[in-house]
This record gives C-alpha cells, sequence and structure tokens, in this order.
C-alpha cells in the first residue's frame, strides 16, 4: 500500500511536499518541490537574506573521484570522516593576522566550471581568492593489483591514513584498513598450513567506552576459534591493542584467511584493522613490546594495513588557492 499526502502552500509559487510510506517497510520521506506558477511575475527575486548560516561548495567536476569543499569563509575542507562526516578535520585558509573578515561574498561565474571565487572585507583591506582543482594528465593509472602476490586483500579496498595517533606504538597503528558497511578480508600466503602465531593490532580514535553507539567486530582467523571485540572497551579510545590467534590453513589452499567484520548486536558496522603479525609458534611474543614494534624483524609476515596496492591507483591531483591581499596592513596569514 502506498499513500500520498499533499499539503500547498502559498508563497508566490507552489510547494509540494509528499509523505510517501509503504506497509511493511520503514517510512520513506522526501520532499518534492515544484514551481507550477509565479503570481504575474516572469522571476522570482532572491535576496538571499534566509541563506544557511555556513556551506561548501565542491570544486570536483562530476563524476570526479575526489571532491574537495570549498566553506564559506573560502577555506579548503577536508577530511570528513570517520564520523559523523559534518565537520572537516582539516581546514586550509587565508586571513590577515590580528583580523576578522568583516563581510564575505563567494560564488561561481559559470556553473559548469568549478572556480569558486571569494571576497573577503577586513575594513579598508580585501582578500580576493579564487579556488579551483588541477587533475593529471592521466588520472587513472594501474600501480599494480591487490588480486595476486603473498597479501590478498578482498572486499575493497579502503585506506584511512593517519586514522589513528595511539602514543608509544608502531608507525603501522596510525593507518588502518577500512571497510565501510563490509568486512576486511585478507589471504595471506605462508611457507606451510602452520599453526601459526597470529597477532591483528588495532587503535580506534572514534568510538568513546561511555557512549551507546559500540563498534563490535568479529574477528576471524582460519583455524581459530572467532573472537568478538571492542576495541575501546579493551584498551581504551585512541590506544594500541592487539588480540593473539593461533590460525592454521585449514582448507589446505596454501593462503591463511583472516577477516574483520561487523558483529550482528553492532550499532557501527563499518570495521578496520592496522596490523597484522604472523610468528611461528615457538617464538615468545610479549604484546606490549609487540604494539611498539620490537618484534617486527622476527615476524614471518607483517602487514601494515591500508597499504595494499591499488587497482586503477588514481595520480595525485592538486587543489588550488590563488589569493591576492589589497590595502593590507597586517601580515597575511595561511591557517591550518
Amino acid at each position: 500500500m502506498c499513500t500520498i499526502r499533499h499539503f500547498p502552500h502559498r508563497l508566490g509559487f507552489n510547494l509540494f511536499p509528499f509523505s510517501l510510506s509503504f506497509s511493511g517497510m520503514r517510512s520513506l520521506m522526501f520532499v518534492v518541490m515544484a514551481l507550477l506558477s509565479v503570481q504575474g511575475k516572469a522571476f522570482v527575486d532572491v535576496d538571499y537574506s534566509a541563506k544557511p548560516p555556513i556551506w561548501r561548495t565542491p570544486l570536483g567536476l562530476p563524476g570526479d573521484w575526489h571532491k574537495p569543499l570549498l566553506d564559506h569563509e573560502g577555506a579548503w575542507a577536508g577530511d570528513f570522516g570517520p564520523g559523523p562526516y559534518a565537520q572537516p578535520l582539516t581546514r586550509i585558509g587565508f586571513g590577515l593576522e590580528g583580523a576578522s573578515a568583516t563581510t564575505i561574498d563567494q560564488h561561481v561565474p559559470d556553473p559548469r566550471v568549478p572556480i569558486v571565487q571569494t571576497t573577503k572585507r577586513f575594513g579598508k583591506a580585501t582578500i580576493t581568492e579564487q579556488a579551483f582543482s588541477r587533475l593529471p594528465e592521466n588520472p587513472m593509472a594501474d600501480s599494480g593489483t591487490a588480486s595476486d602476490g603473498p597479501v590478498i586483500r578482498r572486499q575493497g579496498l579502503n585506506r584511512a591514513p593517519d586514522y589513528a595517533s595511539p602514543a608509544n606504538a608502531d608507525p603501522a597503528f596510525r593507518t588502518a584498513a577500512y571497510g565501510t558497511n563490509r568486512p576486511v578480508e585478507y589471504r595471506l600466503q605462508l611457507p606451510k598450513p602452520g599453526p601459526w602465531q597470529v597477532f591483528l593490532g588495532f587503535a580506534d580514535p572514534y568510538r568513546n567506552p561511555a557512549s551507546q553507539v559500540k563498534r563490535l567486530m568479529t574477528l576471524s582467523v582460519e583455524g581459530a576459534p572467532e573472537k568478538v571485540v571492542s576495541v575501546v572497551h579493551d584498551s581504551g579510545r585512541n590506544i594500541a591493542h592487539v588480540y593473539p590467534f593461533t590460525g592454521r590453513d585449514v582448507d589446505g589452499d596454501g593462503r591463511l584467511h583472516v577477516q574483520v567484520g561487523a558483529d550482528i548486536k553492532t550499532s557501527d558496522p563499518n570495521v578496520f584493522i592496522s596490523a597484522i603479525w604472523v610468528f611461528e609458534t615457538n617464538q615468545a611474543i610479549d604484546p606490549s613490546k609487540l604494539i611498539q614494534g620490537s618484534h617486527n624483524h622476527e615476524a614471518l609476515l607483517y602487514l601494515d594495513c591500508g597499504h595494499e596496492p591499488q587497482w586503477q591507483h588514481r595520480e595525485q591531483r592538486e587543489d588550488i588557492i590563488e589569493a591576492r591581499f589589497f590595502d593590507a596592513t597586517t601580515a597575511p596569514v595561511l591557517e591550518i
């Protein structure tokens, strides 16, 4: 069953919000706004008196793999994550030392060309800026594959650089292989079926032990019992932690299967892993020293997760802000 409700408004033109509900499914709410008639005018004057307090304009073209944003003050905004994806963790913009802009104007001269122009006024001083992206000549380059070699990663190749910053920890804990609503899976080529000592390393910088939202992850190493873990409850926020397993190549395919997935009871289905170590079973491994990187050279396999070869690796691009300063009596400032 589908129900549609219509609510007319008189604002010089008609707005049509619709509410659709489907029996047996969660309600789907959306708004369809249709301009049907204009009372006696060919155009509607827009004075922007009700503009939002903040906004962000994309610099990328349609279909662009990377969509940097410029905020309402002309600053480059990026690193939206991990969650709630509303505020940038990195912001780069220009200003004047000891001064705040009194007015800011921003526009895009051509809607088909993503060049954003911003004008900031500081009394008599003015900063004019142009922001745009410069793409490489060959934006899609093949730098290898993750489907062969001693380490195979499946279920996507998401990487989160500088994801965490735990103190007194191996640099591998800073970057994570990330699975957005999907597991992270590895196939590790080893010289014999095993058994092997396997350690999985994590550092969760986002979840809080006191939060009602919990990230429960199921850790699977072939030949070993699964473990359901909450990293922040086991170690704390942004603190490195390792989980030990005794794994074995049970199916005889020459690879040890490792998977990090979302537990059925979790409220956060996004999973990650920072590092994997494989040792002989007769090696004495101190977990605290392992976290610091002291056992890396002893490992048969040491994997800094998130640095696997990528399919169709994107070449580096440049996001540029060209700033010009007029009648400034104080020094220009680059704010990061």
